[in-house]
């Protein structure tokens, strides 16, 4: 039984950005294969969650060492895909939810993350921004997954993070939890980075 997996999570539509996330261009590769060589660095499993274009994105992987799971229902948003990506990892002890379009966050923030929840296994791990707002990356352990598989709609895990303030740790990160869902973010992600398309 794995004491964490973690839940790569690129299942959406990336409708406002025109075409999959996951496959954008980041410094010569797709978004995803950048994440998840990040994300292998951490000696975890590495499970990754798709829905929208889901045979594309597959068709761009290779070499990928952990399972892919396809949430049929990711148009009900990203709360349904935490919910999937729960069921099939419930044999973990915690899971560890992070986005694929997060790309600046830094291998050290993620363990940072991973060490809070070693000292706190039953605590939810929330990461914080320098301007204060939380979000993703964040960790849950098994205790929260029988509620994780209940969420619905598009609030992702923050429910359950507003239900249970005394089991939650907010960590602020030092690097930028910034998302991409447009061109302009994407390109904005691109300059901080000091990456062209």
């Amino acid at each position: 039984m794995p004491e964490l997996s973690i839940a790569l999570m690129a299942a959406g539509s990336s409708s406002r950005m025109g075409s999959p996330k996951a496959l954008l261009d980041w410094g010569g590769q797709s978004l995803l294969s950048f994440q998840i060589q990040k994300l292998h660095d951490l000696d975890l499993p590495v499970n990754l969650i798709l829905g929208s274009e889901s045979e594309q994105v597959q068709s761009h992987i290779s070499g990928f060492q952990g399972k892919i799971f396809v949430n049929d229902n990711w148009s009900e948003g990203m709360s349904s895909s935490m919910a999937f990506a729960t069921q099939c990892l419930e044999d973990s002890e915690a899971t560890l939810f992070y986005l694929v379009d997060q790309p600046l966050i830094e291998l050290s923030d993620l363990k940072r993350l991973i060490n809070f929840h070693r000292q706190n296994p039953q605590k939810i791990i929330v990461s914080r921004s320098s301007e204060a707002w939380s979000g993703p990356p964040v960790i849950f352990p098994k205790k929260f997954f029988q509620e994780l598989m209940q969420l619905s709609g598009d609030l992702g895990g923050k429910p359950l993070v507003k239900k249970h303030p005394d089991d939650v740790i907010f960590v602020e990160l030092d690097s930028s939890m910034e998302d991409m869902d447009t061109p302009e973010a994407y390109q904005k992600l691109l300059a901080k980075a000091n990456l062209r398309s």
